[in-house]
């Protein structure tokens, strides 16, 4: 008898076995999309430096109500305001830069441009906001919002043949400033100011000095956000010292109107 040959496919019970244990390829399973988190918005300097700012007036019990880039601080005695921007290349020393605005209820605006260092964004911003605390805000604060505190300096120079009363922020220093020297500066600068006299109302001045070794100093003074070229030409000639290597010298204040 012929042997009949296999089938090429196996045997009958293998082809029975094989359907019946056969490894089913998983069927795809339709995963529902999961949306992703919404990502906070991303901050921008002057938001933070705003932000920070409203603190600052809330810590001296001011009432501060948000008006689209504004703050209106107590019932709009004072509207603030600030823009800034900071170095994003990776830099040896990184600056963040601020310009600050207070708008008075006559109108008039102070304007005050301020810098930080660092070596981070976040020493530079942290050296931004404690320059502005030291040299403006208080002074502003106290000035226009009756906030006392003893983080500025007041006096009283005799200007147009009366006593006139200066408020004052701190001295913002850089580098190895002469700090014997600062009593002389005071002086002179209080002489010039007396001789050159100061309108009535209300008026702010800020001086800037930079001394740099085996270079000329750079030197500005601004009158209510205005350059006055007789000023800095006699503040170039105040007794700084010599710079080993270099420092600079900031110093802002306000004249309130003579009844205040």
């Amino acid at each position: 008898m012929k042997r009949k040959e296999q089938d090429s496919g196996g045997s009958f019970m293998g082809r029975i076995f094989g359907k019946l244990f056969r490894r089913q390829e998983p069927e795809a399973v339709e995963v529902p999309e999961v949306p992703e988190a919404p990502k906070a918005p991303v901050m921008t300097v002057g938001e933070a430096l705003r932000n920070a700012m409203k603190e600052d007036f809330e810590a001296h019990d001011s009432k501060v109500q948000v008006r689209g880039r504004w703050l209106e601080i107590d019932g709009g005695r004072l509207m603030a305001s600030v823009s800034g921007e900071i170095d994003q290349a990776p830099t040896p020393v990184i600056k963040a830069r601020a310009d600050y605005v207070f708008r008075l209820p006559g109108g008039q605006e102070i304007r005050e441009a301020l810098i930080g260092l660092g070596d981070t964004q976040a020493a530079a911003m942290n050296q931004l906001a404690r320059n502005f605390l030291d040299g403006v805000f208080h002074v502003v604060a106290a000035t226009f919002l009756d906030h006392g505190c003893d983080h500025y300096d007041r006096d009283d120079w005799r200007i147009n043949g009366a006593y006139r009363q200066v408020n004052m922020g701190w001295a913002v220093m850089r580098g190895r400033f002469p700090r014997d020297s600062w009593e002389a500066i005071y002086e002179a600068l209080r002489g010039t100011i007396e001789q050159h006299g100061i309108p009535d109302g209300v008026h702010w001045l800020r001086l800037f000095f930079l001394q740099q070794s085996g270079g000329e100093p750079i030197v500005e003074v601004l009158l209510d956000n205005q350059k006055v070229p007789e000023l800095e030409e006699r503040v170039r000639h105040f007794p700084w010292k010599p710079a080993d290597d270099f420092y600079s010298v900031r110093l802002f204040m306000i004249f309130p109107a003579p009844d205040k």
